[in-house]
């Protein structure tokens, strides 16, 4: 009975093992690891950025933990990070919307923006990602960097709206367009009422006072006496 007692706690702690060390695994990488793992690392890594709260980054794990097996072979390792609990790799990688989906090669990340099939997310991960341009992995940047970063990748996410939805695109372009308008009369009219408020009653000029009345000349009548009012 000990014996099998003993057998029984090997074959416990060694699958326990093979569950944290298994390469195949999905990752969990955060603020602490990322570099050591990603950056000096010699394998390919594919990485979803995501939200708990995003209910398409949950629709997407279930295919994500399916594309471990799929890319094993090719060197490749998969992970996800929260950005929640990671604002500042959210922020290094100007992350503007949930998920986001990178993939790590010779010092280099490469955006993938395709549909969220496990084929063709498997086609990207093998080689697929050498047709999109490359990008440089950047170390924290500086808030204006960053500003004008997630300004740049929020502009290219609108134009490549009009191919992918471009019936919720022309809808933004609307929106903004009638947002500006109102805006527009709203300013005009509280300027108007602003200029009504605070300008003199009836445009008038201010009534003259006594002394001014004194110091103006008189009219002079044709007998040379000066004519009083």
């Amino acid at each position: 009975m000990k014996i099998l007692g003993w057998v029984t706690l090997l074959v416990f702690a060694t699958a326990v093992f093979a569950s944290t060390e298994d390469p195949i695994a999905v990752a969990l990488l955060t603020e602490a690891n990322f570099d050591s793992l990603v950056i000096n690392s010699t394998q390919n890594w594919f990485i979803m950025f995501h939200a708990p709260w995003c209910p398409h980054c949950v629709r997407l794990k279930p295919t994500w933990a399916d594309l471990t097996t799929e890319v094993s072979k090719f060197n490749v390792r998969m992970a996800w990070i929260n950005c929640d609990d990671n604002p500042l790799l959210k922020d290094r990688f100007a992350i503007t919307g949930f998920p986001t989906l990178l993939y790590f090669s010779n010092g280099k990340y490469y955006e993938y923006s395709g549909k969220r099939d496990l084929e063709l997310l498997a086609n990207f991960a093998k080689g697929g990602y050498k047709s999109v341009s490359a990008e440089d992995i950047p170390t924290q940047p500086s808030s204006l960097r960053l500003f004008w970063r997630i300004f740049v990748k929020s502009i290219a996410r609108f134009v490549d709206m009009f191919e992918t939805n471009p019936t919720l695109a022309w809808g933004i372009v609307a929106a903004g367009i009638v947002m500006m308008v109102l805006s527009c009369c709203i300013s005009e009219w509280i300027v108007q009422k602003m200029e009504r408020k605070y300008a003199p009653n009836g445009a008038h000029s201010p009534p003259r006072t006594a002394s001014a009345s004194a110091s103006e000349p008189q009219p002079v009548s044709n007998s040379g006496k000066t004519k009083q009012d």
